[in-house]
C-alpha cells in the first residue's frame, strides 16, 4: 500500500536526521519557491505539510492539511522537540500520513 511505503520513507528520513551530524558547516540554504495549490482528483487526497524550527530552543511547530477535491478534510498543528530545520519538515509529513491512516483514508496515493 502506497501510504505505508510513504510512512516508512518518512520514518527512515527521521532516523537519518536524528543521527549525530557533522558540525563542520554552519551554512544555511535558502530557496524561494512560488507554488499554487490545485485540488486532487476525486477519490484522492493531497497533503500540504510544513514546519518551522526555533534553533535557540530546539523546538519546532509542524502542521499539515489533508484535502480532498472539495477542500480541507483534516488539519493539525503541534509543537515538538526538533534537532534541525529539516526535522520538522519530515515530521509534518509523517504526522499527515499517520492522520490519514488513523482516519482510514487509505485511498491516498491509489
Amino acid at each position: 500500500m502506497i501510504i505505508y511505503e510513504g510512512l516508512r520513507a518518512c520514518n527512515d528520513q527521521l532516523l537519518e536526521l536524528e543521527a549525530p551530524q557533522n558540525q563542520g558547516s554552519n551554512a544555511q540554504e535558502q530557496t524561494n519557491v512560488t507554488e499554487v495549490w490545485s485540488p486532487p482528483n476525486r477519490n484522492r487526497l493531497k497533503f500540504n505539510c510544513d514546519g518551522a524550527y526555533k534553533q535557540n530552543q530546539n523546538t519546532a511547530l509542524v502542521g499539515f492539511l489533508i484535502r480532498d477535491h472539495k477542500g480541507v478534510v483534516e488539519e493539525r498543528t503541534k509543537s515538538i522537540p526538533a534537532l534541525s530545520s529539516l526535522h520538522p519538515e519530515a515530521l509534518s509529513i509523517r504526522e499527515a500520513f499517520l492522520m490519514a491512516v488513523a482516519g482510514k483514508r487509505s485511498n491516498c496515493g491509489r
